[in-house]
């Protein structure tokens, strides 16, 4: 006897709970090192433009000599940077991990991090107040403007806001109170820039577990429309058999 044709449909396996979820990881990192290259280029843009006019305003206090090599390090380190990034945008269809991608920007984002923590020491170390200040006013911008470029990643927003917060700490260390306030509130900055960027990455986090979730859930639907389909066919035409053999 000829076999039915709804013996011929099969529901295919659904993969594992560990796989699933090893799908899902992966595709969140890719999603993640995407976004935290995105906006790279903009990002030391920026840092060159403040790098430049902190050596241009205190180039006599420190040294020309001094500042202009700082300077030559921090713009080499940014436009290494920016080639890692258009690097990214030109072979991430092609690589199969994103975490080969992910550790070369963790390396980036501590290079910038220690070299803006020596400029830092370099332009706020003395006795003048003035060029403290100002100085600490500038690292504080670029910490917090870190959160939406560095914020995704843990790791990566620390490697580079803490060694700059924490280097003007000490730089503002003092016995008179003037100082002594000053350290305490770059404590305090370092604490909520912090909290800031890990709750811009949970929320990031959270976003596309939903998103990879919905696309799931279409994937499903749309496999089981096919299925259902499928399976209406073949009742048809094991009816239309059946009448005719009758």
């Amino acid at each position: 006897p000829r076999k039915s044709p709804l013996c011929s449909i099969r529901a295919k396996p659904r993969p594992s709970t560990k796989s699933d979820m090893a799908t899902l990881d992966h595709a969140i990192l890719s999603r993640q090192v995407e976004l935290l290259y995105r906006n790279t280029a903009l990002g030391q843009a920026i840092s060159l433009f403040n790098g430049t006019l902190l050596a241009l305003l205190w180039r006599e206090s420190v040294g020309i000599t001094t500042t202009l090599a700082w300077w030559l390090i921090m713009a080499s380190v940014a436009g290494a940077r920016v080639v890692l990034a258009r690097r990214y945008r030109h072979q991430a269809a092609e690589s199969q991990s994103a975490t080969p991608w992910l550790k070369a920007l963790l390396l980036g984002a501590a290079t910038s991090g220690l070299v803006w923590a020596f400029g830092g020491w370099l332009f706020m170390a003395g006795d003048d107040d003035l060029r403290l200040f100002f100085t600490a006013f500038l690292m504080a911008g670029m910490t917090a403007g870190a959160v939406p470029f560095l914020g995704a990643h843990r790791v990566a927003f620390r490697v580079y806001a803490w060694p700059i917060i924490l280097t003007t700490l000490f730089c503002g260390l003092g016995t008179d109170m003037l100082h002594l306030s000053f350290s305490l509130m770059a404590a305090a900055f370092l604490f909520g820039v912090t909290r800031s960027a890990d709750h811009f990455h949970d929320a990031f986090q959270e976003t596309l577990r939903l998103e990879q979730e919905k696309d799931r859930l279409l994937t499903d639907l749309t496999t089981a429309k096919v299925r259902a389909e499928a399976s209406a066919h073949a009742k048809a035409r094991f009816l239309a058999s059946i009448s005719h053999e009758l």
